[in-house]
């Protein structure tokens, strides 16, 4: 906290006007490291000198030492520490306490500090480059469909025993969730791409349309050594962002937001460009279009009018041809029927009987051949004309 406390001061007097970001170096190995006592570092093979050296150099009370606990993998010490190493000596000098070991890393970032270590009672030295602290902490993430996805942390590495930088998943979100991501999944395969980094994610989404259904490799901190595939359907709701990029600023203390990419035309679902190009030469041609259909609908509306006029009159003209050629034929009937009354009285009664019914019938066929041709025109009714004749001619003969 004091050497923090310092670089601060250091910067707010290099800052006149305002403030500005300080950096605070830290450094680190990737390695855990614990405190136990010299009963437990002779289990593990400490030998008799060197623990006397160690009591001789630490301060007085001093009762144990530091022992590597657990070792990141792909960290500087990756494979070259181990749990159970006794620490003994760090750019040579005795190293018993977390602060003193913390303040050597934090003072040489970006270089190599030498360590003495004990493994099972064998010294071994050890050259090792010390890390910067700040470039495996993530200082941005990836939000999409709800979901977050960022780096792997130090800290979180170190839980899981993963490799720094990995595409962790922090929150599923829609998307993932409703293909069965669970949280603090590392994501190793998707779209058929190996995702080693964000921008790997980033690069193999971007070439995705909505809607497109792609298959996701993940390793679970569970059972790291199977991977389980899962379908995930590309799906960005309108309730959500677009993917965005947060970054932090650590001169303003805020979190700017940045697209993650751009959509291309071409990445768009096909639908969306047909509909575009639709409503194009819609909106090119549509000056024309009603145009022309103005024109259509005045001929047509001109010939109905000019249809409607002939049927009517071609229906007066077969109404009167038709009244005039019943009345006729009703004369005739009734003067044969006269005539031949003196003759045969009651053959006269029977046909004039019948002759009255099919005068009736014949009215009445006149009348429905008149409805008929308002519905069906000048053809109809001329057919039902000619029905009527049919009728008649075996009654003139029987008369005859």
């Amino acid at each position: 906290v004091v050497r923090a406390l310092r670089f601060l001061q250091k910067g707010r007097n290099s800052y006149k006007d305002k403030w500005e970001a300080v950096p605070i170096p830290r450094g680190t190995l990737q390695v855990t490291f614990l405190h136990k006592g010299f009963d437990e570092t002779r289990r593990l093979g400490l030998q008799s000198d060197t623990e006397q050296m160690v009591r001789q150099a630490s301060p007085p009370g001093e009762t144990g030492m530091l022992v590597v606990d657990s070792v990141v993998p792909g960290g500087p010490a990756h494979k070259h520490l181990e749990p159970g190493d006794v620490l003994v000596l760090m750019n040579g000098e005795v190293i018993t306490q977390f602060l003193k070991m913390e303040t050597l890393f934090d003072d040489c970032v970006g270089q190599k500090i030498e360590l003495l270590i004990e493994r099972g009672g064998t010294p071994m030295n050890v050259n090792l480059m010390v890390q910067d602290l700040h470039s495996i902490t993530p200082d941005h993430f990836l939000e999409v469909s709800g979901g977050v996805i960022h780096p792997l942390s130090y800290q979180q590495a170190r839980n899981f025993r993963f490799h720094c930088g990995l595409v962790y998943v922090a929150e599923p979100g829609y998307m993932l969730y409703r293909a069965g991501v669970p949280r603090h999944a590392i994501i190793k395969k998707f779209a058929g791409e190996e995702i080693a980094v964000l921008k790997d994610l980033i690069s193999a989404l971007s070439k995705l349309h909505k809607g497109a259904r792609v298959p996701l490799e993940y390793v679970s901190y569970m059972d790291r050594h199977r991977r389980k595939s899962v379908l995930v359907t590309v799906d960005r709701h309108e309730w959500y962002a677009p993917p965005q990029i947060y970054t932090c600023d650590d001169t303003a203390g805020l979190w700017t937001t940045k697209p993650a990419f751009q959509l291309l035309p071409s990445l768009l679902p096909s639908h969306v460009n047909d509909v575009h190009q639709a409503l194009g030469n819609q909106s090119m041609s549509s000056c024309g279009e009603a145009t022309l259909m103005e024109h259509i609908h005045q001929d047509r509306s001109q010939d109905l009018i000019d249809g409607v006029a002939s049927m009517e009159t071609n229906d007066d003209h077969s109404s009167e041809d038709s009244h005039a050629q019943d009345e006729s034929d009703t004369c005739k009937k009734k003067r044969r029927v006269e005539e031949d009354s003196s003759a045969d009285g009651a053959m006269a009664d029977y046909f004039l009987h019948n002759g009255r019914d099919i005068e009736l019938k014949d009215t009445r066929n006149m009348e429905n051949a008149a409805a008929m041709t308002d519905y069906h025109g000048a053809t109809a009714q001329s057919a039902n004309a000619s029905y009527a004749e049919h009728v008649i001619e075996p009654t003139l003969v029987m008369f005859e």
